[in-house]
């Protein structure tokens, strides 16, 4: 019972917002109706939204989600046969994707961005308010737009998993963003670096 006088009933018990996230993706897979559920932070017994959690504690609301596949650290990998490739061709694309699927080396991230608009209040993303947490991250930049990014991931397959998603939803032009030590790259940059892993000779 909480402060509300209201039941609230839960399931799971999780270690991190990763966890949860993903177990919930499971439920709403089972059962769409679980899509209305909420995950929830108990900060000291304390019942908050992640939302709520986060904006308290001044803190992103875009931890890293860990993977639930090991991932692979620095593998040396050589992408210099991606390098100046359409990216938009879906035959290349799902090759990079496959070939550096599990790779994830000390500093990068992946997110996936759900929208870029000059007027963020022309943003609409209710069909994405089902998954945790739903994309309240702006990111403003010097060209005037604002980007809208949901959850970080370690490995660009995780990253393509959420971004399926996202797609199934109603977002069909949401696509993958890539953070190298807090700086935003494109993936061409990622593959001209062999995904910042260990250096080719």
């Amino acid at each position: 019972k909480f402060a509300d006088g209201k039941i609230h009933y839960t399931i799971g018990h999780f270690k991190n917002l990763g966890e949860a996230a993903r177990f919930k993706d499971s439920l709403v897979a089972k059962e769409p109706a679980a899509a209305k559920s909420i995950v929830m932070v108990f900060d000291f017994g304390k019942p908050k939204t992640v939302k709520e959690y986060f904006e308290e504690h001044k803190q992103p609301v875009t931890p890293v989600v860990e993977s639930a596949q090991p991932c692979m650290g620095d593998t040396l990998i050589s992408f210099t046969a991606f390098v100046g490739k359409d990216l938009n061709n879906v035959e290349t694309y799902n090759q990079l994707i496959a070939t550096a699927a599990r790779l994830c080396p000390e500093g990068l991230t992946f997110t996936v961005q759900t929208g870029a608009y000059r007027h963020p209040e022309n943003f609409k993303h209710k069909n994405l308010n089902s998954l945790e947490p739903p994309p309240t991250v702006v990111t403003p930049y010097p060209d005037g737009i604002t980007r809208f990014t949901m959850r970080q991931f370690k490995t660009i397959r995780d990253a393509e998993d959420f971004r399926q998603k996202v797609i199934q939803l109603g977002t069909k032009d949401a696509w993958i963003t890539v953070n190298y030590k807090g700086e935003r790259k494109l993936l061409q940059e990622c593959i001209a670096n062999n995904f910042w892993g260990k250096a080719i000779n």
